[in-house]
């Protein structure tokens, strides 16, 4: 949060959370400049952060307040999914209006060593279509190992030789002239061997015939 303050003398500042005052540490920093304007930073806010902040001005002549609300959300879970209404209530009647938000979680993907793994990715929008696909963040490009098919709307990744380095999150990313949408939408996790060692039994070289058997007897002396 910023603020500039004026007066003469200059107005001390001090910032509170609620109706604490926040005192300078490694999560909270402010500063004043001399000029009369300054911040306070906050670093790594969680949810039990959020609340109303104030910027409270002072000298020996009065004072003057401002507040700020500051919201931090969780990230959003697979059970947030559902419909959503807004209703509007006065005294001369009602109205609302809902949404459908969908939330939809990473699909894991199991591949073959040495087979060719394909990925796909449904469209809906105004064509036409720009798509894009990116491995652990970083763009790939059509060519031997990776080859991009796109028909109507639908997005293919293949990946040929799937090896273990190919293993990872893969993201399409798809925009139209109205604007761009992005999401991770697989995961190549597992890795399925095509010639399993099995464990066979023993085998001896030579089948045993017969057995000669040596019993000996130490029997004490009358």
């Amino acid at each position: 949060f910023r603020y500039v303050v004026t007066g003469d003398p200059l107005p001390e500042v001090q910032w509170l959370k609620g109706s604490f005052h926040i005192q300078p540490s490694g999560f909270c920093i402010t500063v004043n400049n001399p000029d009369g304007s300054g911040f306070i930073n906050l670093k790594s806010v969680r949810q039990e952060h959020s609340d109303v902040y104030t910027c409270k001005a002072s000298n020996q002549y009065g004072e003057a307040s401002c507040t700020a609300e500051l919201l931090v959300f969780r990230e959003v879970m697979l059970s947030d999914g559902g419909n959503y209404t807004c209703e509007v209530l006065n005294e001369s009647g009602c109205e609302s209006c809902s949404i459908k938000v969908t939330v939809k979680g990473l699909v894991s993907v199991e591949a073959v060593r040495g087979s060719v793994a394909v990925l796909e990715c449904e469209i809906s929008g105004s064509a036409p279509f720009e798509v894009t696909w990116k491995k652990n963040k970083k763009r790939l490009s059509a060519d031997k190992k990776f080859r991009i098919v796109s028909q109507g709307c639908l997005s293919s990744l293949e990946i040929h030789s799937f090896e273990s380095a190919d293993v990872g999150e893969y993201e399409c990313v798809v925009s139209n002239e109205v604007g761009k949408v992005s999401d991770v939408l697989l995961a190549v996790y597992d890795i399925i061997m095509t010639n399993p060692v099995i464990s066979e039994p023993p085998i001896f070289s030579k089948r045993v015939e017969s057995a000669t058997a040596v019993l000996q007897l130490n029997a004490p002396h009358n």
